[in-house]
C-alpha cells in the first residue's frame, strides 16, 4: 500500500479488460435503460457521464494512476474494519506496530451526488431502433425522510414494489402480462432527499398499455388490508434472514453510519411491523408519491410508440444516448 510499483502487463491487461466491457455495454440495453434513469436523476453529475472514456483511458499511464492513489494514501485518513474472534487491543497493538497510516488526518464527508429538481411532468426517450424490448423507469423525487419512518418505508416497498406479490408486478406482469420484468422500490438516502422508482421491461408495442397501467398505479395506489398479516410475516421473515454473515458485518455498519443511523434500523423495525396497518402504508404513499411531478424514461424503439398518446404523460423529450452514458 505504500510503495506500490507500475506493472506495464498489468497495466495493458486492464485496457484490454476495459475495452473488451465497454464492448458488451453497447449491446446490454438493461443498461441503458439504467444509463437514462441516472441522466434524469443527476444530469450531468450521472455516474454514467462522470466516469473516463475508452478513449481517455487510453492516454492514461501507470505513473499517472499510481501518483492518483499515492496523494490519497499519503493525505486521508485510513479506515480499517475488523471482524473475527482475536481481541480488539491485540488487533490495535498489531496494527499501530506494524501499519504507518495513521498520522494522516485529511477526509472529506460522504456526500450523495445531487439529484436534478422537477417541476412537472417530463417523458425522456432515447431511440433505438434495433431494440426489440423497452426499458422504462419512473422516477419521483421526494423531500427528505426522518429515520422514525424507516419501517413504513420498507413495509410500503414490500407491499408495493416487493418481488412477485407486490402491487405493481401482479398489475403489470401477472394479470395483464404486459411485461416481461418489473421491480421498484423508495429509496431512504437519509442525508439527501428520498426517491421512488418503478421499472418496466417489456415488449416495444406493449410500451404504452404497460406505462399506463403503472401510471394509474402511482395515481391511485390499490389498497388491499386482507394482505396486511402475510405482510407482516413476510418482513419479520426478511428482517432475519437477511442478517449479514460476520464476513459483511463491517459494510453494513459502516453503510449506516454514513446513512446517519447509530444502530441498526431494523432493530426498531422488526418491533413496528408487529402493528403495521393498511393505513400507514397508505399515509406513507400520500405523503411521498402521489400527485408528486415524476420522470418516465424510455429506451426503445420510438417508432413503435404513438406519440401523442405518450404527450398524456408529460413533456416529450427525445434525447441521443452519447448524451446519457460516456463509452
Amino acid at each position: 500500500m505504500k510503495e506500490p510499483k507500475e506493472d506495464e502487463k498489468g497495466f495493458a491487461l486492464m485496457l484490454k479488460t476495459v475495452k473488451l466491457d465497454r464492448k458488451r455495454e453497447k449491446r446490454d440495453r438493461s443498461l441503458m435503460g439504467r444509463a437514462l434513469l441516472s441522466y434524469a436523476q443527476c444530469k450531468s453529475q450521472s455516474k454514467f457521464l462522470l466516469r473516463f472514456s475508452q478513449k481517455e483511458i487510453n492516454k492514461m499511464s501507470p505513473s499517472e494512476l499510481i501518483a492518483i492513489y499515492k496523494t490519497v494514501v499519503e493525505y486521508y485518513k485510513t479506515e480499517i474494519s475488523y471482524v473475527g474472534n482475536v481481541s480488539l487491543n491485540d488487533i490495535k497493538s498489531a496494527l499501530e506496530k506494524e501499519v504507518d497510516l495513521f498520522s494522516n488526518d485529511k477526509e472529506e464527508p460522504y456526500l450523495e451526488r445531487e439529484r436534478a429538481p422537477l417541476s412537472k411532468n417530463k417523458v425522456i426517450i432515447v431511440h433505438d431502433k434495433k431494440a426489440i424490448q423497452s426499458q422504462v423507469y419512473f422516477y419521483i423525487p421526494d423531500d427528505k425522510r426522518d429515520f422514525s419512518e424507516y419501517a413504513k418505508l420498507k413495509a410500503f416497498n414490500s407491499y408495493f414494489a416487493g418481488g412477485f406479490s407486490g402491487i405493481i408486478t401482479q398489475e403489470i406482469r401477472e394479470y395483464r402480462s404486459l411485461a416481461y420484468s418489473t421491480g421498484g422500490g423508495y429509496i431512504f438516502p437519509v442525508k439527501s432527499n428520498a426517491f421512488f422508482y418503478g421499472y418496466i421491461g417489456c415488449q416495444a408495442d406493449k410500451t404504452i398499455k404497460a406505462i399506463t397501467v403503472l401510471d394509474s398505479l402511482m395515481n391511485n395506489m390499490p389498497q388491499k388490508p386482507e394482505r396486511i398479516n402475510s405482510l407482516q410475516k413476510s418482513l419479520k421473515l426478511s428482517t432475519v434472514s437477511s442478517y449479514p454473515n460476520f464476513k459483511k458485518l463491517d459494510e453494513h455498519i459502516s453503510y449506516y453510519q454514513n446513512q446517519g443511523f447509530k444502530q441498526d434500523p431494523n432493530i426498531d423495525a422488526y418491533q413496528q411491523y408487529e402493528n403495521l396497518t393498511m393505513d400507514q402504508i397508505v399515509k406513507f404513499y400520500e405523503s411521498s408519491i402521489k400527485g408528486k411531478p415524476r420522470v418516465i424514461t424510455i429506451y426503445g424503439d420510438k417508432s413503435k410508440m404513438d406519440q401523442d398518446q405518450l404527450k398524456q404523460f408529460g413533456e416529450v423529450e427525445i434525447i441521443q444516448l452519447k448524451e446519457v452514458i460516456k463509452f
